[in-house]
């Protein structure tokens, strides 16, 4: 039973995740979600939102990653950047070693994971196949405005809380309590 148990919920977490991360309407309420719950946290600046999302664009050309635009981009390191970038990269940095962007969280666990992986493996198909079929790529899309939305939220409650003079470790212990 316990390994019908296993089975069962894989198949069900990719099914809970199939009625969510394909459609636009989803990401949308997320983030209306999360601006609500920062509001209700007193993150009341719009321009904390647009400073996180440079941040987000500075990390993803520090560390590589998945764009929208770009697709899979390779890592320019931090000599690449301006000395406004480097102050947005730091900021960011010190958010990741708080566990409030970065590894973690809802996004850790994506269509493609352990179980998935293991099922198509089972079937004779390898991963690399779906990371370059159709629903692969879509996958990834759907992953990047996922965790593109919820760091944005993050990112910016992180901002407004040290901002106000609360230590990073307080205003990650703040971006937790109300937005995890």
């Amino acid at each position: 039973t316990a390994e019908a148990l296993r089975i069962y919920d894989s198949i069900h977490n990719v099914y809970k995740k199939s009625l969510t991360q394909f459609f636009p309407a989803f990401h949308i309420r997320n983030g209306f979600s999360n601006v609500f719950l920062n509001l209700l946290a007193g993150v009341k600046d719009p321009r904390l939102y647009a400073q996180a999302f440079e941040m987000q664009k500075v990390a993803r050309k520090v560390e590589g990653g998945f764009s929208l635009i770009k697709g899979f981009a390779e890592p320019q390191g931090i000599k690449s950047l301006t000395r406004e970038e480097k102050g947005l990269y730091e900021i960011y940095q010190r958010a990741q070693a708080h566990n409030v962007v970065g590894k973690g969280g809802a996004f850790t666990q994506e269509l493609t994971g352990r179980d998935v992986k293991r099922q198509i493996r089972g079937a004779g198909r390898p991963i690399e196949e779906l990371a370059e079929s159709r629903l692969g790529r879509l996958n990834q899309h759907s992953l990047s405005v996922t965790k593109t939305v919820e760091e944005n939220a993050r990112l910016a409650h992180f901002i407004d809380q040290t901002n106000k003079g609360v230590s990073d470790f307080s205003a990650a212990f703040s971006v937790k309590k109300y937005l995890f």
